[in-house]
């Protein structure tokens, strides 16, 4: 069991589930009712935001508590979809919130993810009722999250923590909505089922042996964000979770890809992790020096790990 602790006086702390009959086409007012969120943000009438000088602005307005409010958010793997969904109907029902998290993990292949709400508590709660929530806290689906606004700001680095491996292949052809690479053309113009092909550019000496033998242990597929630069080193991928795979078969990713993208395979590397968060650091620190008149400072960190 994971438990992370905060001390954030003045600041506002909502805790909130997402229901499984989440819609698209769900109002800013819908998420602040049914998901439990109608105290985050919300000034006495719906629509209207606290700003950090005490005003208020309407939704919409870039103005509202802009940079000072967060969304932390656990997830259970078991639908990303679901995940994706909730994403964006919180994005569009709070876009001044900065949102982050990660899914719910484990530490031993036997032990089952689990998500754990608990919106009453508090040091007051009575015994008898804690225990009452007990009985229903435990989630093994959906999403949890706790929300904060006033007196608190949040940026997000993201380091991937993988590197690329072998060459760049081309999808050739997808299955459920992109979700499913059934084809992949490899250099040379080699196509054919998506593992096969990863291994035939094993085999021709395409993709180092060590990487080849760390890819049985954790694979990702990288997808190119320049596919014009001809320069492989040079290009930047964002990296997609392998929920299944099949050798001589297809991959199964997180999120849908188009024909004629360029995607990557790519391994945990411990050092490039650490050299890319060094990196971004960095540069973090130089951006928050040349804000230092705003009158915020640094005060903690929460450090997701996949």
């Amino acid at each position: 069991v994971s438990i992370t602790l905060g001390f954030l006086p003045g600041s506002k702390v909502v805790a909130f589930a997402v229901p499984e009959a989440v819609d698209e086409d769900w109002t800013p007012a819908d998420w602040a009712q049914r998901a439990g969120l109608k105290d985050f943000m919300a000034d006495s009438q719906l629509g209207l935001f606290r700003r950090s000088d005490g005003q208020s602005a309407k939704y919409g307005d870039g103005r509202a508590a802009a940079g000072d409010s967060a969304m932390i958010l656990l997830a259970h793997p078991e639908d990303p979809t679901f995940t994706k969904k909730v994403l964006g109907g919180l994005d569009y029902a709070y876009p001044s919130a900065k949102k982050l998290g990660a899914n719910a993990g484990r530490c031993e292949a036997t032990h089952e993810r689990c998500l754990f709400f608990y919106p009453g508590a508090s040091p007051d709660t009575d015994p008898a009722a804690l225990r009452a929530l007990s009985d229903t806290s435990a989630r093994d689906r959906g999403v949890v999250g706790v929300a904060v606004s006033d007196r608190l700001a949040a940026d997000t680095i993201v380091a991937q923590g993988a590197r690329p491996i072998g060459p760049n292949f081309e999808v050739a052809e997808t299955d459920l909505d992109g979700t499913v690479i059934t084809r992949l053309r490899g250099p040379g113009g080699t196509e054919g089922a998506a593992m096969t092909v990863f291994d035939l550019a094993g085999f021709a000496g395409l993709i180092d042996m060590d990487d080849v033998r760390a890819a049985l242990n954790y694979v990702a597929l990288g997808v190119s964000l320049t596919p014009l630069e001809a320069d492989e080193a040079r290009h930047g991928y964002i990296v997609r979770t392998i929920t299944d795979l099949q050798k001589d078969g297809p991959v199964c990713i997180n999120e849908p890809v188009r024909v004629g993208q360029l995607v990557r395979f790519h391994i945990r590397d411990p050092g490039n992790a650490t050299q890319e968060l060094d990196s971004l650091l960095v540069r973090w620190r130089l951006e928050r020096s040349a804000k230092a008149l705003d009158g915020k400072f640094p005060a903690g960190a929460v450090l997701f790990a996949g």
